[in-house]
């Protein structure tokens, strides 16, 4: 089944790019997909976990980020709302 019908026909779209916050760059990556609820966010980087069946992949992604991200220093948080897609914010340690 094709993608934009899967997401309520919406063309899928992604944003990539940056911000400086009280000193510190931050890089997000967003997009306008189906979005997580309040409960859905506490586990979002847990590993083999799934919140939509509809969509390929085994639920290691965004736990393989975190650890890259943890491993280079850095943070990593999410913010989201049902229907409206996700945003990834992170940082890495000066080098």
């Amino acid at each position: 089944m094709p993608l934009n019908i899967l997401l309520k026909k919406k063309i899928p779209e992604i944003e990539i790019g940056s911000y400086k916050k009280e000193g510190q760059i931050y890089y997000f990556v967003k997009d306008n997909g189906v979005g997580l609820n309040e409960e859905q966010m506490k586990t979002l980087f847990t590993p083999f976990k799934r919140y939509h069946s509809k969509f390929e992949g085994n639920g290691l992604g965004l736990a393989i980020v975190k650890r890259i991200i943890d491993k280079h220093g850095g943070n990593i948080f999410a913010e989201s709302d049902t229907d409206k897609g996700l945003t990834l914010h992170f940082t890495l340690s000066p080098s």
